[in-house]
């Protein structure tokens, strides 16, 4: 058995042994009784061989074997019910049993109602079995109609509630581009990788230094360091002081003075310094690009 098959046994087990498909489903079927007992009593009702005259009106013998069976039905769901909520129980099998006990028990109601014992039990027992899963068939299609909506209903606010909980998937550059993105996720901003010179902070925005052409310009966008930081490492952009970061692959130069290490960028005669907490970083990824 494939996992398709192992999802749809478990589904129309649910669908037998759970409260709410059993309650719709016996529903339809008193719904479908009181329909054939309105309109059809006449159609289900016999009449013994004569001279013997029946005593009972057709609508009281349809309602008479309507009712025993939907008693039967419903006893036997209910009984049902409670034993797959303790303890594995085989559905088909008790499926069939059920017919087999309604289809015999309602059998001898209308051979001994009906027909008054007159009537040939094999053509009785015939009708009945072929009445009942007639009277059965609506109430199960709409049921497990109803079922099934639901359960996929329920699967797409499941999947909803996984994708208003996932944190939203960030944009990805494409290859040799940086892309770059307001907050809130609008991107305002891209050019080639290697044109980017260095990042500076600037309250609420950032001073995006680039080569465009042959001259350093400067776009301002509206987004955090640390954003960015976090977004772009792995583009080459990396954070040498608080207020600063460079592209790594733009530097020409680290030279250590006093006050620590600066950087000497290609394009621009600008030098960024860089802090101790970031220093043996900076160092590690200029070696790696050399």
């Amino acid at each position: 058995m494939n996992l398709d098959q192992i999802i749809m046994t478990a589904k129309i087990r649910e669908f037998f042994t759970h409260r709410n498909p059993v309650s719709l489903f016996l529903g339809l079927l008193a719904v479908c009784c009181a329909l054939l007992l309105a309109f059809g009593s006449h159609q289900l009702a016999y009449e013994p061989p004569a001279p013997a005259v029946h005593p009972l009106s057709p609508l009281a013998q349809s309602a008479i074997v309507l009712s025993s069976g939907l008693l039967m039905v419903g006893a036997s769901r209910a009984l049902l019910l409670l034993l797959a909520s303790r303890r594995e129980v085989a559905v088909g099998w008790w499926l069939l049993a059920e017919l087999i006990v309604v289809v015999a028990a309602l059998t001898t109601i209308v051979w001994l109602v009906g027909g008054l014992g007159r009537l040939p039990l094999a053509s009785v027992a015939g009708s009945v079995t072929l009445g009942v899963l007639a009277v059965e068939v609506v109430p199960y299609v709409v049921a497990f109609l109803s079922f099934r909506l639901q359960e996929e209903h329920a699967e797409v606010l499941r999947l909803q509630a996984l994708l208003d909980s996932a944190p939203a998937a960030e944009p990805q550059p494409a290859a040799g581009n940086i892309d770059f993105y307001e907050k809130g996720g609008r991107m305002a901003f891209a050019t080639q990788a290697d044109n980017v010179l260095y990042i500076e902070a600037a309250d609420n925005y950032t001073n995006i230094h680039y080569l465009n052409g042959d001259r350093e310009d400067t776009f301002i966008l509206h987004n955090s360091m640390k954003e960015i930081e976090s977004r772009y490492a792995d583009r080459g952009l990396i954070r040498c002081q608080r207020g600063y970061m460079v592209n790594i692959a733009n530097v020409k130069l680290m030279r250590r003075e006093a006050g620590g290490f600066t950087l000497e960028l290609n394009h621009t005669s600008r030098t960024i310094p860089v802090s101790k907490s970031y220093a043996e970083e900076v160092t590690r990824r200029f070696q790696a690009i050399r």
